[in-house]
């Protein structure tokens, strides 16, 4: 075989047809304008890298590539836009994931995803890792539908290694069978459930979350009661006799203090327009 090696710049004006391998060092320029185009009949067996990495696009606003086609893992470092359908299978990304279409992924994973519509179908969960929140902000309501509402299941042992529950918090206890919530700093039955009765031992809050209360006293014991919701009962009754137990509502129609000194002492209260009246009372002194 014969080579033939050119010193000078070769210009061709017409076609070149080449039937074997080609070989170019150095810089290759292909074209001269847009309206120019370069066909791919072979398949490419080498990377494509950028010479200089977050410079180049790969199409435009006006000139998109179709469809893509991934076989493996797809690694973002900005944002993802979706403007129609994006089926994935796992998607990483490292800054947002903005949604105005539909996505389907077998498993996303996102530092923060903003989506208009957000759909779940089919047997799978749902799942939101250990330590994350999933905050619902409706201007109405969150609405649940087809399907039970299901708190979390918690023993009371489970319910109280909770590191830091917050007021507002709602489980349901399997130890007791109980609806229970967290408010003023503590686990209460909440209204409705069987049995409902916050026992408190020592000085401290008078639920609101509960009809009644049983008090044990460790020493001369004060209590407070907030303000209720117009119609609610309270019944406060003493169970354990360690000392005088002072009960000072917010608003006391009927007086300002209510004091039991021993056990069975109890007392009922209304609330109404003016706070809480006493509607019926064994053995605790109203002053």
């Amino acid at each position: 075989m014969s080579t033939t090696k050119y010193k000078q710049d070769l210009d061709v004006t017409g076609n070149i047809t080449l039937s074997g391998n080609v070989t170019a060092d150095g810089n290759v320029i292909l074209g001269d304008a847009d309206t120019d185009s370069i066909t791919l009949n072979a398949d490419i067996t080498s990377n494509i890298v950028p010479d200089v990495t977050n410079t180049y696009d790969l199409g435009s606003t006006g000139k998109n590539w179709k469809d893509l086609f991934i076989a493996n893992d797809i690694t973002v470092g900005n944002n993802i836009v979706a403007l129609q359908v994006a089926t994935l299978s796992d998607v990483t990304v490292g800054a947002d994931l903005n949604v105005t279409g539909d996505v389907t992924a077998n498993t996303a994973t996102v530092v923060n995803l903003v989506a208009t519509n957000i759909t779940a179908t089919g047997s799978g969960t749902q799942t939101i890792s250990a330590g994350a929140n999933i905050e619902l902000d409706a201007t109405n309501r969150v609405l649940v539908t087809d399907t039970p509402f299901r708190l979390a299941n918690l023993t009371t042992v489970e319910r109280d290694a909770i590191a830091s529950p917050v007021n507002g918090d709602i489980i349901y206890n399997t130890t007791d069978n109980k609806f229970q919530g967290y408010a003023t700093s503590a686990w209460e039955d909440l209204q409705g459930s069987v049995n409902s009765v916050q026992q408190i031992s020592g000085p401290g809050a008078i639920s609101l979350a509960t009809p009644i209360t049983e008090i044990t006293t460790t020493g001369t014991d004060s209590y407070t009661l907030a303000d209720g919701v117009i119609g609610q009962t309270k019944i406060i009754i003493m169970i354990v006799d360690g000392g005088d137990a002072t009960i000072t509502p917010t608003t006391f129609a009927t007086g300002t203090t209510i004091t039991m000194a021993d056990v069975n002492d109890n007392i009922t209260l209304l609330y109404g327009a003016n706070g809480w009246v006493n509607t019926a009372n064994q053995g605790s002194i109203i002053t």
